[in-house]
């Protein structure tokens, strides 16, 4: 799946599931969760999506584009030598374009009807 197609499909969950109460689960492949079945349930089930992590996530989105900002003037050194300069940005900048507009949203994001 491509980054642009997350951001869409992002949109058209919070607009359907938040404030929303899981009544149940379930997986087409359970072989890409990080857990059992049975933990992903006891976890996900019975609980109500909001925005309680969106801090969180917006932490942890700004240290993911400082270290793409590392990388970009070559803090890592040898990825420079291997690649160059212009695959490097080829291969970042797409990254930054769209997680920086999750950031933007997140950031104006007052409330969570305003999220929606």
């Amino acid at each position: 799946m491509e980054l642009p197609e997350l951001t869409i499909l992002g949109r058209q969950m919070r607009k359907e599931l938040l404030g929303k109460r899981v009544s149940q689960v379930e997986v087409a492949n359970p072989k890409c969760l990080n857990m059992s079945f049975g933990q992903f349930q006891k976890a996900v089930v019975g609980k109500t999506a909001d925005l309680s992590n969106l801090e969180k996530l917006k932490t942890e989105i700004q240290s993911f584009l400082e270290y793409l900002e590392k990388i970009e003037r070559g803090e890592f050194g040898p990825m420079w030598t291997k690649t160059g300069k212009e695959k490097v940005e080829e291969i970042i900048n797409p990254y930054k374009a769209v997680y920086g507009e999750i950031l933007s949203e997140i950031e104006s994001t007052k409330t969570p009807e305003t999220y929606i």
